[in-house]
Protein backbone atom coordinates (compact mmCIF):
# COMPACT_ATOMS: atom_id res chain seq x y z
CA UNK A 1 0.00 0.00 0.00
CA UNK A 2 1.32 3.54 -0.70
CA UNK A 3 2.69 5.48 -4.24
CA UNK A 4 5.61 6.59 -3.45
CA UNK A 5 9.52 5.22 -3.76
CA UNK A 6 9.18 2.67 -0.93
CA UNK A 7 6.32 0.93 -1.80
CA UNK A 8 7.26 1.20 -5.43
CA UNK A 9 10.75 -0.44 -4.37
CA UNK A 10 8.89 -3.18 -2.12
CA UNK A 11 6.53 -4.25 -4.69
CA UNK A 12 9.12 -4.63 -7.37
CA UNK A 13 11.36 -6.58 -5.35
CA UNK A 14 8.28 -9.17 -3.91
CA UNK A 15 6.71 -9.02 -7.55
CA UNK A 16 9.90 -11.54 -8.66
CA UNK A 17 8.24 -13.95 -7.15
CA UNK A 18 4.50 -12.94 -5.73
CA UNK A 19 1.48 -11.49 -7.18
CA UNK A 20 1.34 -7.58 -5.70
CA UNK A 21 -1.25 -5.26 -6.18
CA UNK A 22 0.08 -1.98 -5.35
CA UNK A 23 -3.09 0.36 -3.59
CA UNK A 24 -2.74 4.13 -4.00
CA UNK A 25 -5.04 6.77 -2.28
CA UNK A 26 -4.93 9.15 -5.45
CA UNK A 27 -4.91 9.06 -8.88
CA UNK A 28 -1.16 10.01 -9.15
CA UNK A 29 2.11 7.98 -7.72
CA UNK A 30 4.73 10.28 -6.00
CA UNK A 31 7.96 7.42 -7.05
CA UNK A 32 10.52 8.01 -9.11
CA UNK A 33 9.65 7.57 -12.89
CA UNK A 34 11.97 4.78 -13.43
CA UNK A 35 10.42 2.91 -9.91
CA UNK A 36 6.86 3.25 -11.76
CA UNK A 37 8.44 2.56 -15.46
CA UNK A 38 9.23 -0.94 -13.91
CA UNK A 39 6.73 -2.08 -11.89
CA UNK A 40 4.36 -1.23 -15.03
CA UNK A 41 6.46 -3.19 -16.74
CA UNK A 42 6.17 -5.88 -14.01
CA UNK A 43 3.30 -8.97 -15.17
CA UNK A 44 3.05 -9.98 -11.29
CA UNK A 45 2.53 -5.83 -10.28
CA UNK A 46 -1.10 -4.12 -10.66
CA UNK A 47 -2.29 -1.08 -9.36
CA UNK A 48 -5.28 0.14 -8.09
CA UNK A 49 -5.49 3.77 -7.85
CA UNK A 50 -8.05 6.31 -6.24
CA UNK A 51 -8.74 3.85 -3.64
CA UNK A 52 -9.28 3.70 0.37
CA UNK A 53 -8.38 0.61 2.44
CA UNK A 54 -11.40 0.85 4.99
CA UNK A 55 -10.63 -2.23 6.68
CA UNK A 56 -8.36 -5.19 7.57
CA UNK A 57 -9.85 -8.85 8.53
CA UNK A 58 -8.74 -12.05 9.28
CA UNK A 59 -10.09 -14.93 7.90
CA UNK A 60 -8.37 -17.75 8.79
CA UNK A 61 -4.67 -17.76 7.82
CA UNK A 62 -5.09 -15.08 5.07
CA UNK A 63 -5.97 -10.86 5.76
CA UNK A 64 -9.06 -9.99 3.76
CA UNK A 65 -9.11 -6.29 2.61
CA UNK A 66 -12.56 -3.92 2.09
CA UNK A 67 -11.19 -1.28 -0.39
CA UNK A 68 -13.44 1.78 -1.42
CA UNK A 69 -12.58 2.79 -4.78
CA UNK A 70 -13.21 4.50 -8.17
CA UNK A 71 -15.75 1.02 -9.27
CA UNK A 72 -17.18 1.02 -5.86
CA UNK A 73 -15.93 -1.50 -2.34
CA UNK A 74 -14.20 -4.81 -3.16
CA UNK A 75 -12.71 -7.14 -0.82
CA UNK A 76 -9.18 -8.37 -1.62
CA UNK A 77 -7.74 -11.47 -0.09
CA UNK A 78 -4.06 -11.31 0.46
CA UNK A 79 -1.22 -13.49 2.29
CA UNK A 80 0.60 -9.93 3.85
CA UNK A 81 -0.08 -6.13 3.73
CA UNK A 82 2.89 -3.74 3.35
CA UNK A 83 2.35 -0.59 4.15
CA UNK A 84 4.42 2.37 2.94
CA UNK A 85 2.23 5.35 3.48
CA UNK A 86 2.93 9.00 4.49
CA UNK A 87 5.01 10.56 7.33
CA UNK A 88 2.31 10.22 10.40
CA UNK A 89 1.59 6.76 11.53
CA UNK A 90 -1.88 5.68 11.07
CA UNK A 91 -3.80 2.58 11.86
CA UNK A 92 -7.69 3.99 11.90
CA UNK A 93 -8.12 1.37 9.34
CA UNK A 94 -7.75 -1.72 10.78
CA UNK A 95 -11.21 -3.36 12.16
CA UNK A 96 -11.21 -2.79 16.06
CA UNK A 97 -11.01 -6.55 16.69
CA UNK A 98 -7.43 -6.37 14.91
CA UNK A 99 -6.70 -3.21 16.81
CA UNK A 100 -7.83 -4.87 20.32
CA UNK A 101 -6.11 -8.12 19.47
CA UNK A 102 -2.77 -6.27 17.97
CA UNK A 103 -0.31 -7.32 20.72
CA UNK A 104 -1.41 -10.94 20.75
CA UNK A 105 -1.31 -11.11 16.79
CA UNK A 106 2.19 -9.63 16.71
CA UNK A 107 3.10 -11.78 19.47
CA UNK A 108 1.82 -14.79 17.46
CA UNK A 109 3.69 -13.63 13.97
CA UNK A 110 0.61 -13.16 12.69
CA UNK A 111 0.88 -9.00 12.69
CA UNK A 112 3.90 -7.14 12.23
CA UNK A 113 3.82 -3.53 12.59
CA UNK A 114 7.04 -1.72 11.98
CA UNK A 115 8.92 2.00 11.08
CA UNK A 116 6.75 4.81 12.68
CA UNK A 117 4.24 3.14 14.37
CA UNK A 118 6.16 1.19 16.34
CA UNK A 119 9.20 3.70 17.14
CA UNK A 120 7.11 6.56 17.95
CA UNK A 121 9.28 9.53 17.77
CA UNK A 122 12.17 7.65 16.67
CA UNK A 123 11.37 8.12 12.84
CA UNK A 124 14.52 7.42 10.86
CA UNK A 125 14.72 5.09 7.91
CA UNK A 126 17.17 2.83 8.65
CA UNK A 127 15.51 1.85 11.82
CA UNK A 128 12.32 1.11 9.64
CA UNK A 129 14.50 -1.03 7.40
CA UNK A 130 16.03 -3.02 10.02
CA UNK A 131 11.95 -3.67 11.50
CA UNK A 132 11.33 -4.43 8.20
CA UNK A 133 13.76 -7.45 7.27
CA UNK A 134 13.59 -8.46 11.10
CA UNK A 135 9.88 -8.82 10.08
CA UNK A 136 10.86 -10.76 6.70
CA UNK A 137 13.03 -12.82 8.22
CA UNK A 138 10.84 -13.95 10.67
CA UNK A 139 7.96 -14.51 7.81
CA UNK A 140 10.36 -16.37 5.97
CA UNK A 141 11.43 -18.83 9.13
CA UNK A 142 7.65 -19.26 9.70
CA UNK A 143 6.77 -20.23 6.03
CA UNK A 144 9.83 -22.28 5.70
CA UNK A 145 10.07 -23.90 9.12
CA UNK A 146 14.06 -23.16 9.35
CA UNK A 147 16.40 -20.21 9.78
CA UNK A 148 18.96 -19.90 7.63
CA UNK A 149 22.00 -17.26 9.16
CA UNK A 150 23.83 -17.33 6.41
CA UNK A 151 21.21 -15.80 3.85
Amino acid sequence: MGAGDAAFDYALNLGRRNDVTLLNRSATTRCLPLLEERANSCRRIRTVEDCRLSSVRCRGRRLSLSVDGRDGPKRLDADFLVIAIGREPELSFLDPDVEQRREKLAASGRLYVIGDVANGPFRQTSIAVGDGVRAAMEICTRQTGRYDADR
